[in-house]
């Protein structure tokens, strides 16, 4: 008989794992995974705050930049400066949009744009890059001088 209640208990735990999985799901939805915000919001960032992010760069000082709504994070190297405003999905299925600096206006030099410009075709008001064979998607759009939005899709 004990060894009876055991699988019963061992299966009510299983039972108990499931369903809380199944619940913590149901929370957790794909929708609350996404905390980008829209191309007109990041457009509209950038314009309007032009002058303190450009400080910001020629002092390579961002904590003014940092404190904007929708920058989550700044990056920077040699070639560009990214501002990543949000991010969306799990491990295979990401997106990811922000905005970059680059003083050459190089369009490639972003983590996730091709190797090329020959690579990028025309698209909308702005140059697009589909991975032939995969899913990998990258859209740039100029905003204003030095300054470009991003998309990027795995």
């Amino acid at each position: 008989m004990a060894q009876g209640g055991f699988k019963l208990g061992f299966i009510g735990i299983i039972k108990c794992c499931f369903l809380s999985t199944v619940i913590l799901m149901s929370f957790c939805s794909c929708d609350s995974m996404d905390n980008r915000i829209s191309k007109d919001v990041i457009f509209a960032l950038v314009t309007e705050n032009e002058s303190l992010l450009l400080d910001d760069i020629k002092n390579n000082n961002f904590d003014a930049s940092k404190g904007l709504d929708g920058i989550n994070k700044i990056v920077t190297s040699e070639d560009i400066i990214e501002f990543s405003c949000g991010g969306a999905g799990f491990g295979p299925s990401t997106a990811y949009c922000g905005f970059y600096y680059t003083e050459d206006d190089n369009i490639t030099a972003i983590w996730c744009a091709p190797e090329s410009e020959t690579d990028l075709v025309p698209y909308e008001n702005g140059f697009l890059y589909e991975q032939e064979n995969g899913d990998n998607r990258y859209y740039t759009e100029k905003i204003c001088e030095n300054f470009y939005y991003y998309e990027a899709a795995y």
